[in-house]
């Protein structure tokens, strides 16, 4: 199996970093309410049902399947409940002139693949547009995004192979390139972002990081910032 992570970048608004690492304080804190945490836990839901696709998948008629080792519920149960018990960390990369300030928290990055409404809360936090992509098993690259001022939200999926999309079938995520992104990045580099988007020859990892790239930014990989250059390390701490 290869990587299966989320990126989250926030647009940058000038905000200083005594104000970001206020914000990044309240990251952690416990559900305010019985409808929050009821939201967790179906988000502990989905996520069982996401390793039980990646360790094993059911029979095809055709005959013609990728295998993978089996999977069990239970076996996707511990798992989850490894990364929710997991320590927390919250940390942005800043940068004060990138447009895009990367951030890293384990109990929205690590092993998960992020949908837009999941960003919801932070660009409610942050007061910005919050944009992510995840990887899945390095097959599929998905591109996520929530601006709570604007309401607006958009899911997608980039996979490398035309049969993850009959493997792992998702009605949440479209299939086509996000136009969306052009306004992001410049119409200028509009024929770019097409190219990169729609390439063979390149996968899932390597795609997200020719498009971080056009975004002007890098994706942060953990909370060191260990493969992240130029930035400084910001946390709540």
């Amino acid at each position: 199996m290869g990587t299966t992570r989320s990126f989250v970048f926030l647009k940058n608004r000038g905000d200083s970093p005594e104000v970001l690492r206020d914000k990044l304080r309240q990251c952690g804190r416990k559900p305010a309410s019985a409808e929050e945490a009821a939201r967790m836990q179906e988000e502990r839901e989905r996520m069982k049902l996401q390793f039980v696709r990646l360790l094993g998948k059911p029979p095809q008629t055709d005959g013609n399947v990728i295998q993978f080792p089996g999977g069990t519920m239970e076996q996707a149960a511990r798992m989850v409940e490894g990364l929710f018990n997991i320590p927390k960390y919250h940390v942005i990369a800043y940068r004060p002139e990138v447009p895009w300030l990367p951030y890293f928290g384990t109990d929205l990055c690590d092993g998960r693949i992020t949908r837009a409404k999941e960003l919801k809360k932070l660009s409610l936090l942050f007061q910005t547009p919050v944009l992510s992509f995840a990887i899945m098993d390095s097959d599929a690259l998905y591109l996520s995004y929530y601006d709570a001022e604007k309401g607006e939200s958009h899911d997608y999926m980039k996979p490398d192979e035309d049969w993850y999309l009959e493997e792992f079938p998702d009605d949440i995520y479209l299939a086509k390139f996000p136009a969306f992104l052009t306004e992001l990045c410049g119409w200028d580099l509009a024929v770019r972002l097409r190219q990169v988007w729609d390439s063979k020859e390149l996968d899932a990892d390597d795609r997200m990081i020719e498009l971080t790239k056009l975004l002007d930014t890098q994706p942060l990989y953990d909370e060191t910032l260990q493969w992240t250059e130029g930035f400084e390390k910001l946390s709540a701490d």
